[in-house]
């Protein structure tokens, strides 16, 4: 007022916006966020008027980790992607946004791009995506797995007639060692030179003179070795 006093004129006001689809303002100067954007809200009593800006942005409501439930090796490299979900019902990928964090690093450290990389140790560690007040999770599993197989040994000999017994040593993904020779799937090359005793698991059977590659397979690992048949 010419007197330099301020009152409250809010009440009095006639309230308008300039964009009604993107805010709307009632009677009382409440405005209600309808799409984003941006709109003037104006104040007017007789010939005078004020005003004032009000941007309209989505909020994150809520932020989902995939995948989901994870497993993998000692080693293994999972990437991981947080994907954020607004109030306006719109759905972006906010992976190089958010904080991200697991539980149990020496399960698996994860970096901010969210590549999760698996430790030496076996465990489950939760695996979080954070921005602002907002955060989502899923759990990533380390288990132990087989990597490879050795034949031990990798070359023999024997007789047409003769037999030679082979072993099957598998390595796994924390660096330990089993013996798997009774459980895997033992197999020759050519049966005409050496074939393999399926009483025995990993015993060959000399044939004729020649050479056969043998195999021993766990779970679509294999490793091979070689018998050679000699008169």
């Amino acid at each position: 007022y010419p007197d330099t006093v301020e009152k409250d004129v809010t009440l009095f006001a006639t309230w308008s916006s300039s964009d009604v689809n993107v805010a709307k303002i009632s009677p009382f100067g409440t405005a209600a966020g309808t799409a984003i954007g941006t709109a003037t809200i104006v104040a007017a009593i007789v010939d005078m008027n004020g005003s004032t800006v009000l941007n309209v942005s989505a909020d994150l409501v809520s932020i989902k980790v995939t995948p989901a439930a994870k497993s993998i090796m000692h080693g293994a490299v999972q990437q991981f992607t947080a994907i954020g979900i607004f109030s306006d019902k719109s759905v972006n990928d906010i992976t190089s946004s958010v904080a991200w964090s697991s539980s149990k690093s020496n399960v698996a450290s994860i970096d901010a791009a969210g590549r999760a990389v698996a430790g030496k140790v076996s465990g489950t560690t939760v695996i979080s995506a954070a921005l602002g007040t907002k955060r989502g999770s899923t759990s990533l599993k380390v288990k132990r797995g087989l990597v490879s197989i050795t034949i031990r040994p990798e070359r023999a000999t024997t007789s047409p007639g003769g037999t030679f017994r082979f072993g099957a040593i598998g390595v796994y993904s924390d660096k330990t060692t089993q013996d798997l020779t009774e459980i895997v799937y033992w197999d020759s090359s050519d049966i005409r030179i050496a074939v393999m005793d399926q009483t025995l698991p990993g015993r060959a059977l000399g044939q004729n003179a020649g050479r056969a590659s043998i195999k021993a397979t766990y779970k679509n690992i294999s490793g091979s070795g070689t018998i050679v048949v000699v008169e």
